[in-house]
């Protein structure tokens, strides 16, 4: 009886050895890299460019801010020396009220880039996300997953050459609002 046991429990294991391959070519598995996508696509590269030339606009104004700073500091300091304690906090208050908006605003300007570059960025993924389907509907894969998530991966699973060029053919350019 033991010995029929066996013989069953070792056949079992034959047959389900044999399935996993049938298994696995049941579930095809596609990988891009997104980042990869995003640097090297036209709209990828156009984001970059769009935001760099921004946040280097910012810059300027901030430097140019600092300058302007220092200089009106340096008057604030040679002014204190004629003016009366009470004509000298006057401004002074000005002074740091000033400074004070200033920073605000450029810190608010580079928020609203950094949203707007999230924004561009999603947009860009969103349509990278809609040619993933196509692609996963016409090759019959059925996960895609980002390179990130995977620690090994065969070079014929990456699916990222065919999304590039797809997302070059039908978006060029990112709006970087």
């Amino acid at each position: 009886m033991t010995y029929s046991f066996a013989r069953i429990f070792l056949f079992a294991g034959v047959i389900f050895t044999l399935m996993i391959p049938q298994a696995k070519a049941d579930m095809p598995v596609g990988v891009i890299d997104l980042t990869k996508i995003i640097e090297t696509s036209l709209a990828g590269k156009d984001l970059q460019s769009k935001f760099k030339a921004r946040k280097e606009t910012v810059q300027k104004e901030a430097n140019a801010f600092e300058a302007d700073l220092k200089s009106k500091e340096q008057t604030l300091m040679k002014d204190s020396k004629s003016m009366d304690q009470k004509a000298f906090m006057d401004k002074k208050s000005s002074f740091e009220k000033e400074l004070k908006k200033k920073r605000e605003a450029i810190i608010n300007k580079n928020v609203t880039l950094e949203k707007s570059k999230n924004q561009a960025l999603k947009a860009i993924q969103a349509k990278v996300a809609q040619i993933c389907a196509d692609i996963a509907e016409e090759k019959k894969i059925q996960v895609i997953l980002d390179r990130s998530a995977v620690v090994i991966a065969q070079q014929s699973l990456d699916i990222t050459a065919d999304v590039i060029t797809k997302l070059d053919a039908t978006l060029k350019s990112a709006d970087l609002k």
